[in-house]
């Protein structure tokens, strides 16, 4: 590469950025809408039947180690993070710093992981 050239004509450069195609917007609306209404409607069942959260968390060794074993604060808890949580990740469609929807995302992600670990535990 001599003085003159471009660093973007090099083949390490980044591509120019280039907009996906529509139905790929779509689907990432989809998948947003949808993951969006899991936390949602976690959230109602906190609510609307909070033993099922300190049941969960009273039969998992996770609770246990944790110390949360019969903690009467814990539904309320997951209703308010999974009404932030489901928000925040609807919000995503409509957030341009992909770096804050990834975060968002990832947050999600690690979450739904969590409650994964919860559960095995308590089988």
């Amino acid at each position: 590469m001599s003085v003159s050239d471009s660093p973007y004509d090099a083949d390490w450069a980044r591509p120019e950025a280039h907009r996906a195609p529509v139905h790929h917007r779509w689907l990432e609306i989809v998948f947003v809408v949808g993951l969006a209404g899991v936390f949602l409607v976690n959230a109602a069942v906190a609510v609307a039947s909070p033993s099922d959260f300190t049941d969960l968390i009273d039969k998992s060794t996770i609770g246990d180690v944790l110390h949360l074993t019969g903690s009467i604060w814990v539904a309320g808890a997951i209703f308010v993070h999974d009404v932030l949580v489901g928000l925040a990740v609807l919000a995503t469609i409509w957030i341009p710093q992909r770096g804050v929807r990834l975060a968002i995302l990832a947050w999600a992600g690690l979450w739904l992981l969590v409650v994964a670990v919860v559960k095995l535990t308590a089988l």
